[in-house]
């Protein structure tokens, strides 16, 4: 038996049993590189002096062509690639081009070929790293936070002023305009109304009728 042997050491071990060897090549996973994968003739079986046994040598390692899977979706991606079979590493970015969830870009490139259970690495869309500004308008401040934290934002400073136009509690004025694009984890400033100012009271003072200087004359009797 010389499977599993390197070729040299099956033709040296075949040529001391006087017979003949000849050497065919295929591309193998289950032994090592330049060794014996199967022989034609089994072990044990009686043959003449001379007889050439044929030895099947491993010439590397089988390589499948690496598929297309730019554009795919990551499930879709990671599906094709398994059923080669290869193994697949994901990796995230972001991008003002490519939606998110969609593979980007992949390693080795489509058309190049790898071993088996390789790695295949392919980088998936997390989206757009810019998001656009929400209209805070009549939000109250929880409210505002929370609607920020759902776009990718955070809440900054919050700060209050009176508004004859605003009600109390809610927000009046934005540190960034709606509608603008800003980068994910940027905070947003907010200014809350306090409703309108209290005025002072003016008390109105009635003025009071001034006495008459001229005394008023009796009438005598006569």
């Amino acid at each position: 038996d010389v499977v599993k042997l390197t070729a040299e050491a099956a033709e040296e071990k075949l040529e001391a049993e006087k017979l003949k060897c000849q050497i065919q090549y295929e591309e193998s996973s289950t032994v090592e590189l330049g060794c014996v994968i199967r022989q034609n003739i089994e072990e044990g079986r009686e043959v003449e002096v001379g007889t050439t046994v044929i030895i099947t040598v491993n010439s590397g390692e089988v390589k499948k062509g690496v598929p297309a899977v730019v554009g795919q979706t990551q499930a879709e991606a990671t599906r094709t690639l398994r059923n080669i079979p290869f193994r697949v590493a994901v990796k995230e970015e972001y991008s003002d081009e490519v939606e998110e969830g969609i593979v980007m870009s992949q390693t080795p490139k489509a058309g190049n070929k790898a071993a088996k259970l390789s790695t295949v690495t392919i980088v998936v869309s997390r989206g757009s790293s810019k998001v656009t500004v929400p209209s805070l308008s009549n939000y109250t401040e929880s409210e505002a936070s929370r609607q920020l934290k759902n776009m990718g934002l955070l809440l900054g400073n919050v700060t209050s002023k009176y508004s004859n136009d605003v009600r109390k509690g809610y927000v009046m004025q934005q540190g960034i305009a709606a509608g603008k694009k800003v980068s994910k984890g940027t905070a947003i400033s907010i200014v809350i109304s306090l409703g309108p100012k209290a005025t002072e009271e003016t008390t109105t003072t009635e003025e009071q009728e001034e006495p008459d200087d001229d005394p008023i004359e009796e009438e005598d009797d006569e």
